[in-house]
């Protein structure tokens, strides 16, 4: 019996010889899923970048340490914390999903191009230290970029206005306005709307029409409007006369967005002044 065990652990080890590493272990692949932006506003941005991760060996790869990086533009950024992932199970993947998010003035501070364009060029580095059986700690080094838009609040913007007519009671004024997609994806809205405000108190509501603007598009309408000389007041009027834009007249405007591009409703905006109203 003795004899025989010998010869057995003589052929396991000869064979054992002639194995390489491949045929003991399988490194995992890494293989990038999709980045999802989770909620958005004009100033911040928060998503989700899934990984998948498959290990085709038939044991479990238990994972010691993982180092996750997200870059910015080819310069190191956020440094995420993901020890939940403790094991990759045998013959089988796994999601690694990837909670981040950041502010615009961030991206304005640390990559002013990529603001400027209105996206920005990011990759995600992962680097872990697997526990090998029989072979002990295995290092590896995976990367994969992406890019994600850094969003900006659309400009209104009057060019152009006039007195229609006037009367000992009333002012027919026309106004024409632009407004620009300064975004690298769709903005279409059927909720636009601005106010005429004398000393901050609404005069009138202008009309306007629906928004669809592609990315980085802009359109030109024209509304009239009927106002009360009382309301207005005579030195309001004077200056509207001589063609030279009041103090203390206001255009404000205010909109539901959604974007197509996106796939989301956009955060509302409340009141924002016009510009171009000198």
């Amino acid at each position: 019996m003795k004899h025989v065990l010998t010869l057995i652990m003589g052929v396991l080890l000869s064979s054992c010889a002639n194995l390489s590493l491949n045929d003991v272990y399988r490194a995992p692949t890494f293989e990038y899923q999709q980045t999802q932006i989770t909620s958005l506003d004009w100033s911040s941005l928060k998503g989700t970048t899934v990984i998948k991760i498959r290990n085709s060996n038939p044991y479990s790869l238990p994972v010691t340490d993982i180092d996750i990086e997200i870059w910015l533009e080819g310069q190191p950024w956020l440094t995420l914390d993901h020890k939940s992932l403790q094991t990759i199970p045998a013959s089988s993947s796994i999601d690694l999903a990837l909670d981040w998010g950041f502010v615009y003035q961030e991206i304005l501070s640390q990559a002013n191009s990529a603001y400027t364009r209105g996206e920005a060029d990011f990759s995600v580095r992962i680097k872990p230290t697997l526990n090998v059986p029989l072979l002990g700690p295995q290092s590896l080094s995976w990367q994969e970029s992406f890019t994600l838009p850094v969003p900006k609040l659309p400009k209104v913007s009057l060019n152009r206005w006039q007195i229609d007519s006037f009367s000992f009671t009333s002012i027919d004024m026309s106004f024409g306005f632009k407004i620009e997609n300064p975004n690298v994806f769709s903005l279409s809205g059927d909720d636009l709307g601005l106010t005429l405000l004398r000393e901050g108190r609404a005069l009138t509501n202008i009309g306007a029409p629906s928004l669809n603007l592609n990315a980085k598009e802009d359109t030109n309408f024209t509304s009239t409007v009927s106002l009360s000389l009382l309301d207005v007041g005579k030195t309001v009027f004077d200056g509207l006369k001589e063609k030279r834009w009041p103090d203390g007249l206001d255009i404000e405007w205010r909109g539901k967005l959604f974007s197509k591009d996106l796939g989301m409703d956009l955060p509302s905006i409340q009141s924002l002044n016009v510009g171009g109203l000198d």
